[in-house]
């Protein structure tokens, strides 16, 4: 590999070893400022975390995001002051939320839907741990989905140290988030939600409104996603790969519900589109993969699995992204009283895709 302009691709792709995360260099000699020479993607303190390199005139910037999983519902929009023009900040609002701390008002411009709720979840532990990935941070932007930052053009970010500061941070706030009472909106599904979770031995949480834990084998989460103020989703999210070398994406072509979603890799408009040549299948689902390898993708969705994506895409939206398959529907469909019913429905079509992930689960009883 002739690569006469590095970029510090190969510096990068050393951390990602050491991390034990995916690695993905580029062998372009003379790549694009607008695509990365290297990525690296991977769970490090159970936080979904990637790293991206991109060439610039002198050196090459950084851009980093870190999920919080599952998304919050807060409609938080957080940036550092200046990062954003007036255009963009007036998409998200006009309620500026203070923290009543100078240090973190001061350099954060901080919105959300709710005030109060947004500035319960911005406590201390987790103001220090912003402002700790701020400090070299060229832009920084704070989401109901997670973290993201890019660096200024020096090249010279240690992500040895930069990750572990993004991971700190996502955890900070999904653990404040235990403090935060759950959107008024969803007040008649709390009781339903408490008494699914203490049927199944599920672990309540309040932002976002969610029952989390272990049906069997299956690790999943099922929960309130915010579509748009006072709008929400119900969504079943339940792990169904370990790993994810491809950085394999799935949807439906036309979805039911949109989503607005961090990306922990490429953006999905730079993601190669993967035809399977199951026509069925590909009329309904756009596939999408990091490492464009059309072999290993075939592989990781053969022919029953597809068929059976397909059979739940009549009943439900369906969505395969980094390991975890999500199973949503509109809440307005759902009554509280429907919530068991849907859930049990949720985890049998999960069931037909993965035999083996639920183990015991009996639909609870």
């Amino acid at each position: 590999m002739d690569l006469r302009f590095p970029f510090g691709r190969f510096e990068l792709a050393e951390i990602g070893q050491e991390l034990g995360f995916a690695v993905e260099v580029s062998s372009s000699t003379f790549p694009s400022i607008f695509h990365p020479v290297a990525t690296i993607r991977g769970v490090e303190g159970g936080v979904g975390v990637a790293v991206q390199r991109f060439p610039a005139k002198h050196g090459w910037h950084d851009r980093a995001a870190a999920s919080i999983w599952p998304p919050l519902d807060l409609g938080l929009a957080i940036h550092l002051e200046g990062s954003v023009s007036r255009v963009v900040r007036a998409l998200f609002g006009a309620l500026d939320v203070q923290t009543g701390d100078p240090a973190f008002d001061g350099p954060m411009r901080i919105q959300a839907d709710q005030p109060e709720r947004a500035k319960a979840i911005l406590g201390p532990d987790a103001r220090r741990e912003l402002l700790t990935v701020a400090v070299d941070a060229h832009d920084l932007e704070v989401s109901d989905l997670g973290i993201r930052c890019r660096t200024g053009y020096q090249g010279n970010k240690d992500w040895r140290v930069g990750i572990p500061a993004l991971v700190n941070a996502a955890r900070a706030l999904r653990e404040q988030a235990r403090h935060v009472p759950p959107a008024a909106a969803l007040a008649p599904w709390v009781a339903p939600l408490g008494a699914l979770a203490s049927a199944y031995g599920l672990e309540v949480r309040p932002c976002p409104l969610a029952a989390e834990g272990n049906l069997g084998s299956l690790a999943c989460a099922v929960f309130f996603r915010r579509l748009e103020e006072g709008r929400y989703a119900l969504q079943l999210g339940a792990v169904v790969a370990a790993a994810d070398p491809l950085g394999l994406w799935l949807a439906l072509r036309r979805p039911r519900i949109e989503l607005e979603e961090i990306e922990l890799a490429k953006p999905t408009g730079e993601l190669e589109e993967i035809a399977t040549g199951d026509a069925a299948f590909d009329r309904l689902f756009v596939v999408r993969t990091a490492a464009p390898e059309p072999t290993r993708v075939s592989e990781a969705l053969p022919e029953g699995l597809r068929r059976r994506l397909v059979e739940l895409a009549g009943a439900v939206d369906v969505e395969l992204r980094h390991g975890v398959l999500s199973l949503r529907a509109d809440l307005a469909t759902v009554p509280p009283e429907g919530l068991r019913a849907w859930v049990d429905g949720a985890v049998d079509g999960v069931r037909t895709v993965v035999p083996g992930g639920p183990g015991g689960y009996r639909g609870g009883g």
